[in-house]
């Protein structure tokens, strides 16, 4: 058996013989390099002997447009047809298994079909290519860095049910593709995975614990996204300039937004924020300029710098109970707040280093409701001194209970509840931490200070 090693230079049609030296030996390779670079050549056809094509054996062959690749093949090598600008179509033999690094990258290709037998395809195999639709067999586990980025006109994607896992740039400026549905058992998106894409909608599985950084970033046709029941963190810019996108609901089980994740998505009207969000990085949606209201999840212990910067629609802001911290400039550039509510009964902290977090015009204008009881901390706070208008309301309890039954007292190093009929009692220290939730009528193990007592639509100071 042999390998094909081709001359300096190749013009016109190949037609390769499957054996060589007087019919005593089988060719079943085409050399690494054999036919690099022949942009003379214009047809090829290889024999079913024909095992493997290696590394660049038909790079830059820029005129070829016809391949016939024979029976045999079961593995084209790296770089195989890279740069085959003239190539449209081919069709790969059932045995082949595997594609190369690169293998198409920078081809004309606009048309493949992959067999069932494909087991693997390498990183860029596809890149720069002009295919306008792929199947992707069941075999394959996984869509590689960088895989079909940059194709224009690809505009049809089916991916396989094997598929766990779709790395890096995979379909990174395919600005063509308006749909890709990911399967079940994708468990990994990679950075940039869909960046510059023209997806309207995505639906991320269940599987998926984290969108990476611009994952879905530029995908400015993006209007829907439906996230995985086991999402936990959307990172840095994943879904930055989005401009289609309206409406975002995150799920109670993402725990992580990190910096620029929905910035200037300038036609998001609106945000639901999960449940289980603690953490809400700088920036995260700066520029959404017709987001109408946000409300900070009550787990949510620090609002990061500029994190809704330059959001100028919007009117009303709702502060989580659990808040301690709010960073320098988070609503700057946004004049237009009417309402702020704040159910932490102790004031937040405010940062300011470059700027105050709120306009000037907001501190004037905009109504500051606050915890009842918890008036006078907001009046002499810093920063939250500067709001003009502050009403105390009722941000909790239950309904339900005859407030001029219940009282509070201390007693020793306890708390004596009567009077609340089996009603929720919450009990907050001077940070805003929730110490104890329950119907208890006596709550104990409080070390000395000053709480705040939730119950019955109303909130009392006590001190032991």
């Amino acid at each position: 058996m042999g390998t094909l090693y081709g001359a300096d230079d190749y013009k016109g049609d190949i037609v390769i013989p499957e054996k060589v030296q007087n019919g005593k030996v089988d060719v079943v390779g085409v050399a690494n390099y054999a036919f690099y670079p022949s942009p003379e050549l214009t047809s090829v056809v290889l024999p079913n002997s024909i095992l493997f094509i290696g590394t660049g054996a038909f790079q830059e062959c820029t005129s070829l447009a016809n391949v016939d690749l024979g029976d045999g093949l079961e593995s084209i090598g790296e770089y195989a047809f890279n740069g085959c600008s003239v190539l449209k179509t081919i069709t790969l033999p059932d045995n082949v298994e595997s594609l190369g690094k690169g293998a198409f990258q920078y081809s004309g290709l606009t048309a493949i079909t992959l067999p069932d037998n494909v087991e693997s395809l390498g990183q860029y195999a596809f890149q720069y290519s002009g295919l306008t639709a792929i199947t992707i067999p069941d075999k394959v586990e996984g869509i590689p860095m960088g895989c079909f980025q940059g194709c224009a006109s690809l505009e049809t994607v089916d991916l396989g049910e094997g598929i766990k896992y779709i790395n890096s740039s995979s379909f990174g400026g395919c600005s063509s593709l308006k749909s890709a549905v990911l399967p079940d058992n994708v468990e990994f998106l990679g950075k940039n995975a869909f960046r510059y894409s023209g997806l309207t909608a995505i639906t991320i599985p269940d599987k998926v614990e984290s969108i990476p950084l611009e994952c879905f970033a530029g995908c400015v046709s993006l209007e829907t996204v439906d996230f995985g029941a086991g999402l936990k963190s959307i990172g840095e810019e994943a879904f930055s300039n989005c401009r289609s996108l309206k409406s975002v609901t995150i799920p109670d089980n993402v725990e992580t937004i990190l910096q620029d994740g929905f910035g200037f998505c300038d036609n998001l009207e609106e945000v639901n924020l999960g449940t289980g969000l603690k953490v809400l990085g700088e920036f995260a949606f700066e520029g959404c300029d017709k987001l109408k209201a946000i409300t900070i999840p009550d787990k949510m212990e620090t609002i990061e710098r500029y994190c809704v910067r330059d959001c100028s629609a919007l009117e009303k802001v709702v502060l989580g109970n659990s808040l301690k911290t709010i960073e320098h400039g988070v609503f700057e550039g946004c004049p237009n707040i009417a309402e702020v509510t704040s159910k932490n009964p102790v004031p937040p902290a405010i940062e300011m280093i470059d700027s105050r977090p709120f306009d000037s015009v907001v501190y004037e204008e905009a109504v500051l409701r606050v915890p009842i009881g918890s008036g006078d901390a907001y009046r002499e706070a810093p920063e939250w001194e500067k709001f003009v208008n502050i009403e105390e309301t009722e941000l909790g309890g239950v309904e339900g209970v005859a407030s001029d039954a219940v009282s509070v007292t201390a007693n020793g190093g306890s708390i004596e509840i009567a009077g609340a009929d089996n009603a929720r009692v919450e009990v907050y220290n001077l940070f805003g931490q929730l110490v104890y939730s329950g119907t208890d009528t006596t709550v104990g193990g409080l070390a000395r200070g000053i709480y705040i007592v939730r119950i019955a639509g109303q909130t009392f100071k006590v001190a032991l």
